[in-house]
């Protein structure tokens, strides 16, 4: 390929892409005025059947829970206790006399909420309290805790609730930060920044979530015991994808290289990650054809959007490929979100799951990124594993080492 003929293919691929992100602003202004039954016990809407229960996070930092401990129990108990205790045709605040058979079952929770580890701790040992005195049965305490559902504490969590945000399956975040909480952590910018990207319900304030709360008890009381909310769905027309990490682990566990005995005590896996910036693009792709053999031999190769555009269309032309080739790229390649609208998160996350010990992700020193919290939030990640370690390269010298140590 002439330098002439790239010039003008990559030209054609920005235009590509930036067509694609104007379907996608153009499809969330379409589908931002609708409403869709989603949760809740509904009556008949037509032949619209119940979706999943919608999924709330909640994320607090530890300054904030001893700074404002008193405005976050009020919310927990007024609030979010509503949310999760709410059932149709029952006002919620008659709860307590209903006692404990009102709460036997899972019909009568309509929300489900995310936290994270110490966030978690928190919540339940706070409406541990209400039970020691009266205020709340101990069957709501039971029902509560089958909805509140605990994720690991710091970075962990808060990669499984972005992957959850970008595979559009999260629909509210309540990130509390007191104002005086260093940024150290990266992970604190990175869930406002991809809520605001795909345009899910944020609020980073115990108002802004009061507000919201008491908007969807407002709507449940007007639609005679029915609640509708926005649903963001999950376009297949996105440049990305969604991963699908039950079948990740399907094939992990089957991999042949696994049943060969041809894995080290240190993997976990026969999957392998490549990631580059727009600058590096046809570095990594230059680096993946002078390595294709070491690197068609992993299980599945995961890429960020653009990137894995970009090495399909080289691998294609440099095998030439056809039908009968025994290269199928289509489930070999894995394609993620681009960078920019989430594809970093998924990687990290399939790699937090133990699926993806080999990342190569080629960085530009030389630019400056729009998405760089995601980034530097991804290399959080990859440090705080501690169940699976999990190698990076993050230049071509580095990522000859690599791909030398593999099977070795």
């Amino acid at each position: 390929m002439t330098s002439i003929e790239f010039e003008e293919e990559s030209e054609r691929e920005l235009a590509h892409q930036q067509e694609q992100r104007q379907v996608f602003v153009e499809q969330q202004k379409e589908f931002k005025d609708s409403v869709t039954p989603i949760i809740g016990k509904l009556q008949i809407v037509g032949q619209i059947q119940v979706q999943e229960r919608f999924k709330i996070a909640i994320v607090t930092t530890e300054r904030f829970r001893d700074f404002h401990k008193a405005k976050f129990s009020k919310f927990l108990s007024t609030e979010l206790r509503w949310v999760l205790a709410k059932k149709q045709n029952i006002d919620p605040e008659h709860s307590l006399m209903m006692g404990d058979s009102y709460f036997q079952s899972d019909d009568c929770l309509e929300f489900d909420v995310w936290a994270t580890g110490n966030t978690y701790q928190f919540i339940i040992d706070y409406y541990s309290t209400l039970v020691s005195d009266g205020a709340m049965s101990s069957g709501e305490l039971e029902a509560i805790k089958r909805r509140v559902i605990q994720l690991p504490r710091k970075t962990s969590g808060l990669v499984h609730i972005t992957f959850e945000l970008v595979e559009g399956r999260m629909g509210s975040i309540f990130h509390f930060c007191d104002y005086k909480d260093s940024c150290g952590s990266h992970a604190v910018g990175v869930l406002k920044r991809q809520a605001l990207v795909h345009n899910v319900l944020y609020s980073d304030t115990i108002q802004g979530a009061e507000s919201i709360c008491r908007s969807w008890k407002h709507q449940f009381m007007m639609k005679k015991d029915t609640l509708l909310v926005r649903a963001i769905i999950k376009q297949t027309s996105r440049a990305g994808h969604t991963i699908n990490i039950q079948q990740l682990k399907k094939d992990s566990s089957t991999s042949y290289h696994r049943s060969k005995g041809m894995l080290s005590s240190t993997d976990y896996n026969n999957n392998i990650a490549l990631i580059a910036h727009d600058g590096k693009k046809l570095d990594l792709c230059c680096f993946v054809l002078e390595h294709l053999e070491q690197i068609l031999k992993f299980d599945r190769i995961l890429c960020t959007g653009t990137t894995g555009t970009w090495l399909k269309r080289f691998i294609t032309a440099s095998l030439n490929l056809t039908p009968e080739s025994k290269y199928d790229l289509n489930s070999k390649l894995v394609l993620c979100e681009s960078g920019p609208l989430g594809g970093d998160v998924q990687i990290a996350h399939v790699a937090l799951n133990g699926l993806c010990s080999r990342v190569i992700f080629f960085i530009d020193p030389m630019q400056s990124h729009p998405h760089e919290v995601d980034i530097r939030f991804f290399e959080e990640a990859v440090e705080s594993s501690a169940d699976y370690p999990i190698y990076v390269a993050t230049n071509s010298e580095s990522a000859d080492y690599l791909l030398a140590s593999v099977m070795h």
